[in-house]
């Protein structure tokens, strides 16, 4: 593949990922419209982003670099529960080290249940999309 051909790619990609993040935050915008709790929202725009991310990188290696995606290193789709299971396990681990093996005091933040599970729902959400790249690319 030729040097300007890699770097728009690249470059491309880029553009593609940030075009399927906005997309995917928009219809979960729509969800908020119509009184879903965030969290569930934040659940959502991770699960779109990952799939329209995968259709528009597909289309971008196919119409406009004419490659396959195979040969860029996407199999086709897959989830493993290994992944899933290290995707919630890895955040739990770390609170688990600050809470046991860190002085301090534990202090409440005074948010509600929404609030709070709004802010979890996003961590996990967002914690879980890499490992959707990452198993897309080790699951050949």
């Amino acid at each position: 593949m030729s040097t300007r051909k890699t770097i728009g790619g690249a470059l491309g990609a880029i553009i593609v990922l940030i075009v399927a993040q906005i997309l995917a935050q928009l219809v979960a915008s729509l969800f908020v419209l119509v009184k879903i709790p965030e969290g569930i929202c934040n659940i959502i725009a991770g699960i779109i982003y990952v799939g329209l991310a995968f259709v528009l990188i597909e289309l971008f290696s196919k119409r406009l670099l004419k490659i396959k995606i195979e040969n860029l290193g996407m199999p086709k789709f897959s989830i493993k529960a290994k992944w899933i299971i290290v995707g919630v396990l890895l955040p739990v681990t770390v609170k688990a080290v600050y809470l046991f093996f860190f002085s301090g005091k534990y202090v409440s933040s005074g948010m509600n249940s929404n609030q709070i599970f709004s802010i979890l729902s996003a961590g996990i959400a967002g914690s879980l999309t890499p490992l959707f790249t990452i198993n897309l690319k080790h699951s050949a």
